[in-house]
């Protein structure tokens, strides 16, 4: 009984703020949304438009009756939908998010109240946008059917 009563006691103690600090620094130190906002930079590629910067290659992809465009990332060559440059790196530090290790706001900042978890990311303002477009051509055929029954 002794034993694990001083067992528990030791867990407890382990367990402090600082001894997590010092124990499992952050691995990942930076943040998508600091490439959007601050002194980074972001590329993203949409549908078939991409722009792609000075020295990276852009592949299409076939995906059914659609083509999807990717960048290659410079550093990993693997195919990705956004590069970024970091805070603080060369400005021609092009990579994917896994090359600079870069984790997105969400899962570093669990109260919604942070500055960064406001900042809107491009593929999700696409993807509303889309929703917003879906509304309208749905409200507008469904005006078309009531019109065309009177």
């Amino acid at each position: 009984m002794g034993c694990r009563s001083a067992m528990r006691s030791y867990n407890r103690a382990m367990l402090t703020a600082g001894f997590l600090r010092r124990k499992w620094p952050k691995r990942h130190e930076r943040v998508v949304e600091e490439c959007l906002r601050g002194a980074g930079q972001a590329v993203h590629v949409f549908g078939r438009l991409a722009q792609a910067p000075p020295g990276v290659a852009t592949v299409h992809v076939r995906a059914g009756f659609y083509r999807r465009a990717f960048f290659v990332c410079p550093r990993c060559r693997q195919r990705c939908r956004s590069l970024y440059v970091p805070p603080g790196a060369p400005h021609d530090a092009w990579g994917c998010r896994r090359c600079h290790s870069l984790i997105y706001a969400v899962q570093r900042y669990k109260t919604v109240r942070h500055p960064l978890r406001r900042v809107v990311l491009p593929h999700l303002r696409a993807a509303k946008q889309r929703a917003v477009a879906r509304g309208e051509r749905r409200a507008a055929e469904a005006r078309a059917r009531f019109m065309s029954g009177l």
